[in-house]
């Protein structure tokens, strides 16, 4: 496929190039989306060891550290990515996912304010961040959050599922149905949704949709 034909062509270039830092990133990047962690992080520390100043290696190492749920080392690759670049937004989001895994929950908002407050239009941070305040039981503010997420990325089928969770579980039932819905129209394959919107027409004494529902969320 597509990725390893990529590894083979990275692979060659640092053959040829041992000292080619760029390679060493994007060979670790496809290993990254292959789910081959050891092997990303080899090659994104040669790459470090080649180019110690390049914000997005670390920030990269960072996302497969957590990916393995060594969380403590995935926070200092992000803020070593944060110190080469102060306005990282995306480095910030994802130390904030870290310190959020921890159940770091305060810091963690710190973090994704500090994405928004570099990005004001990055709908994964606002969503992240609706996620913090929903499990601190904020529930107004994470539903702020949701919705300026969707507002951003229209197309945003989590976040409208966890919209419909906080709605949920604020007993505002008939307003779930309609963001499960809207999450089940972008995603049809959207398994949680179907399986949530068969909660909340349970609740709303729909009980022939509610079936239909829970036996499509089985079917995904």
């Amino acid at each position: 496929g597509k990725y390893e034909d990529a590894i083979t062509f990275y692979n060659k270039a640092i053959a040829i190039k041992s000292e080619y830092a760029e390679a060493q990133y994007n060979l670790g990047n496809v290993l990254k989306e292959l789910g081959k962690y050891a092997e990303a992080i080899v090659s994104y520390d040669r790459a470090i060891q080649l180019n110690p100043n390049d914000a997005q290696t670390y920030n990269n190492l960072g996302i497969v550290w957590n990916e393995l749920a060594k969380h403590e080392k995935a926070i200092a690759s992000y803020k070593i990515a944060i110190e080469l670049k102060f306005d990282y937004a995306e480095a910030y989001s994802n130390l904030g996912n870290a310190l959020k895994d921890l159940g770091k929950y305060e810091e963690a908002i710190v973090s994704y304010e500090k994405a928004i407050k570099f990005k004001p239009n990055f709908s994964d941070a606002q969503y992240n961040l609706g996620n913090v305040l929903n499990e601190l039981g904020k529930h107004d503010d994470a539903i702020a959050f949701y919705n300026k997420a969707i507002e951003l990325t229209p197309n945003y089928a989590e976040a409208y599922n966890n919209l419909g969770n906080v709605l949920k579980s604020l007993g505002r039932y008939n307003e779930a149905a309609v963001t499960y819905n809207k999450a089940i129209d972008i995603k049809p394959d959207f398994a949680d949704a179907r399986y949530n919107l068969g909660i909340v027409l349970n609740e709303l004494k729909k009980y022939d949709e509610s079936i239909a529902s829970y036996k499509k969320a089985i079917e995904l």
